[in-house]
């Protein structure tokens, strides 16, 4: 336990609980791409069985861990690493999110012909987490209800060719593609034993919701704002298979932001359909129109809002007063993307927001700032 927070073992296969980890160190990060976790559990002052039980229930492949926030569960990451060495020296363990579970799995082969996207994703998921030919091995996993997104998609897989994870990202990162996520909750006991639930949750067009939530200078602890105009373009171009090329344009940002004008070309060599192709154009040119990159923001997470009050992709506005490097202040909508924690033997509770910038960027009256 380290302050507030309480994190157990829990078998993949079943999603039992196993045992409460007396854990000294921890970081871990809940992420729309699937997050990362490292943790530090000391065995020197406990009897002989305790230690056995702590190794027997944190072996790598076999077992997660599951951190709670004043008893919530807030996530869950496969146990894919373990360190010890022949002194006093603590147990280190290091993982990633369930979601990283599809790449240990290879795609199967399999045609879909003008099938429902998220039909599937959610195909591939139950592939992915389900049993071997032999029928062993599954894990506890559901997939989420989800609302069709009426993108119909042709794919042919290869047996092999490739890990479902990686199948499953390239779908998901399309034109007009979704987002998808692993959630896991506590269900309570099932007779004397603790178990979780595990759900994918799929997501069109994207996760999360615009929230009426405000971040404050209360809230913030740290904040970096990076602008790089090499984002920016007002004519974009998307190359596709045997030369094909398709172009957008919009001077917007030289008649509203007098920026001189800039181009962006991306390849997409696989790309046949001039329509495909167009839709890539104009997403490199919708990318190209910020030049606010994605950063982190630092905050008290013990206040409001703060753990607990936002789900992945959620939009929230962020406000600071004026400063010396915000004379004006800054007001502009971000969108979560991740969010880590790492508890802290003492002093404040904090959490690390990873973010994108969701509009102008504004001053403190909410503004947006003119250029020129």
């Amino acid at each position: 336990m380290i302050g507030d927070w309480t994190f157990y073992t829990c078998e993949l296969i079943s999603g039992d609980l196993v045992i409460d980890l007396p854990l000294v160190e921890f970081s871990g990060e809940v992420a729309l791409t699937g997050g990362s976790m490292s943790a530090t559990v000391p065995l020197q002052h406990l009897d002989s069985p305790a230690r056995q039980a702590i190794l027997e229930s944190t072996i790598p492949g076999r077992y997660s861990i599951v951190a709670k926030y004043q008893g919530i569960v807030r996530g869950e990451w496969i146990i894919w690493q373990r360190d010890r060495s022949n002194d006093l020296a603590p147990i280190d363990l290091a993982g990633a999110e369930v979601i990283s579970f599809l790449e240990r799995r290879v795609v199967p082969g399999k045609t879909y012909t003008q099938i429902e996207q998220l039909d599937i994703a959610a195909d591939l998921i139950a592939k992915g987490f389900g049993p071997s030919p032999l029928g062993n091995g599954s894990i506890q996993m559901s997939v989420g209800a989800y609302t069709a997104s009426g993108q119909k998609r042709d794919r042919t897989y290869t047996l092999g060719d490739g890990t479902i994870g990686g199948r499953l990202k390239e779908l998901g990162a399309v034109q007009n593609g979704f987002d998808y996520y692993i959630e896991t909750v506590e269900t309570g006991n099932v007779g004397t034993t603790a178990s979780i639930q595990r759900t994918a949750r799929l997501a069109y067009p994207r996760a999360g919701n615009d929230q009426d939530l405000v971040l404050e200078d209360r809230n913030v602890i740290d904040f970096k704002l990076t602008e790089d105009a090499q984002r920016l373009a007002s004519r974009t171009y998307a190359i596709g298979e045997n030369a094909l090329v398709s172009n957008y344009e919009n001077d917007s940002l030289i008649t509203a932001g007098r920026m001189p004008f800039m181009e962006k070309t991306e390849s997409h060599t696989s790309v046949s359909d001039s329509a495909t192709l167009d839709g890539y154009a104009r997403a490199l040119w919708d990318d190209s129109q910020t030049d606010a990159l994605p950063g982190d923001l630092l905050i008290l997470a013990d206040r409001h809002p703060g753990i607990g009050d936002w789900q992945l992709g959620d939009i929230l506005t962020l406000v600071l007063e004026e400063s010396v490097n915000f004379p004006i202040g800054l007001r502009v909508d971000v969108r979560i993307i991740s969010w880590s924690f790492k508890p802290p033997s003492s002093g404040p509770e904090t959490m690390t927001l990873g973010i994108t910038q969701e509009g102008p960027i504004g001053d403190y009256s909410g503004n947006p700032i003119t250029l020129g």
